[in-house]
């Protein structure tokens, strides 16, 4: 079959007036002898590296030296008409310009030129100029075209506004936005600054089920997952055992990692989310959970009542169930004071009733042997030195059922493989665990538009 014939077998029955004349510039390549989808082309440069490497020298230096590159990327910008005309095309790592004359490329060349569109793909090799506003240029000497774009892109100044559609059409959020792409570099660093931590401490990376047929390790309600109906959200968690270690060398290695991530993604210590101005190099803070509700709401948790719990819910405007239970409604206590910690800090001595699986504190037995990262208002982390304990488990496990037979939606799951695989013999622990929801929370975004593409609900045709 024919480039001709694969154009004709689409249904275009429903393009638009613009749309239209593109379909037919892509018949006039054929005929030219033009492929209008293209073949390989070897960029020597991406366009900012240009800017960095021959950006400070002068017009005079860069006429003096004739340094031919080439450069391939995606028409955002096409102005001027008859013998020359400039475009702007985009790449990876930014816009560089270029400068096109009849009398420098050939007949066939600069025809393809002038079929050229807005949101076209092309490769171009030329010599470094700068124009008179001092703009870095390739003047191009050969001009390869390399895919045609068949629909327009979204018009420049309004974009895409409807945020369902930049979820679904992700690539064109990306090719109009140059944040969305720049979200996306960060967290490759991101997750390659996590995993070359660790391997660097000398952790063992393995793979792990992505969906498990029973919830535990943190306190919130767990989600039955329907993929079709998609039910849920999708993003990247992380989980590390620390085999002799204990929650407090855990504090101290994960601020060791935090700050890292912090630095190699954001390039410095500081930034600022939902409202706080937040700097990891500070001293981190240590937040006691019994003490902080105390302080900040005047009740003492282990000496309180569902009612007087309710009645300061009710005083702080705060939506909640009422048939939570007791331990469920400290839990809500603990958030309406969490959401004003600015943090970098470190919760500990949460009641066991909240979490079945770390070790008791020897100093407080009604508390156990957990930290939970703090910043910007939200739990960004949840580690504990491991129960091993496989007796002691599961009486826990059996009071979580209690609690949930009392309608908590959050007490855990009985795990009954867990502690069987305890009865085997496990060595003492730290473990470690937290989502790609610390990085949309540098990026001071909501986690859906920090996946690169979130699942979403099938359109009915």
């Amino acid at each position: 079959m024919s480039e001709k014939d694969n154009v004709r077998a689409e249904d275009f029955t429903k393009v638009s007036d613009l749309e239209q004349i593109r379909i037919d510039k892509v018949e006039k390549m054929i005929e030219l002898g033009v492929k209008p989808f293209g073949e390989r082309f070897e960029a020597s440069h991406h366009s900012m590296d240009l800017v960095k490497e021959f950006g400070e020298l002068s017009r005079e230096e860069l006429e003096e030296k004739q340094i031919t590159v080439s450069v391939a990327g995606r028409i955002m910008t096409k102005r001027g008409k008859g013998k020359a005309g400039f475009m702007h095309i985009q790449d990876l790592a930014g816009k560089i310009q270029l400068y096109i004359r009849k009398d420098r490329l050939n007949e066939l060349e600069f025809e393809i030129y002038e079929l050229a569109d807005i949101g076209d793909i092309i490769g171009v090799k030329g010599v470094l100029f700068k124009t008179k506003t001092g703009e870095l240029t390739v003047k191009a000497d050969e001009y390869k075209h390399l895919s045609k774009a068949l629909k327009p892109l979204p018009e420049k100044y309004h974009g895409i506004t409807d945020d369902e559609i930049k979820l679904r059409k992700r690539y064109l959020d990306i090719i109009m936005n140059e944040d969305v792409k720049d979200i996306f570099i960060k967290k490759q660093i991101f997750w390659s600054t996590v995993r070359n931590f660790l391997l660097e401490k000398g952790f063992l990376e393995v793979e792990t089920p992505v969906l498990e047929v029973s919830a535990g390790g943190a306190a919130a309600t767990p989600f039955a997952t329907h993929h079709n109906a998609l039910d849920i959200e999708d993003y990247t968690q992380m989980e590390f055992y620390w085999a002799y270690a204990d929650y407090k060398d855990g504090m101290e290695l994960t601020k060791e990692l935090y700050r890292k991530i912090v630095k190699a993604v954001m390039g410095t210590s500081k930034f600022t989310s939902k409202g706080f101005d937040i700097d990891m190099d500070n001293e981190w803070e240590i937040y006691d959970f019994e003490t902080i509700i105390r302080e900040k709401l005047g009740i003492d948790i282990f000496n309180t009542s569902i009612e007087e719990m309710s009645a300061k819910l009710d005083e702080n405007h705060v939506t909640y169930d009422p048939n939570i239970g007791y331990w469920r409604m400290v839990d809500v206590l603990w958030k309406v004071v969490r959401k004003d910690l600015a943090g970098p800090g470190f919760l500990v001595g949460q009641p066991v009733q909240l979490n079945p699986l770390p070790k008791r504190l020897e100093e407080d037995p009604r508390k156990v042997q957990q930290m939970q990262i703090i910043l910007a208002g939200s739990e960004m982390g949840n580690g504990y030195t491991e129960l091993n304990d496989p007796i002691d488990l599961e009486a826990r496990f059996r009071e979580q059922r209690e609690m949930s037979e009392a309608g908590d939606e959050e007490a855990h799951a009985h795990d009954k493989d867990f502690v069987e695989a305890l009865r085997h013999g496990m060595p003492p622990a730290f473990g470690f665990g937290f989502s790609e929801r610390l990085f949309s929370t540098l990026m001071d975004r909501p986690i859906r538009e920090c996946v690169l593409f979130p699942l979403m609900k099938p359109i009915n045709e």
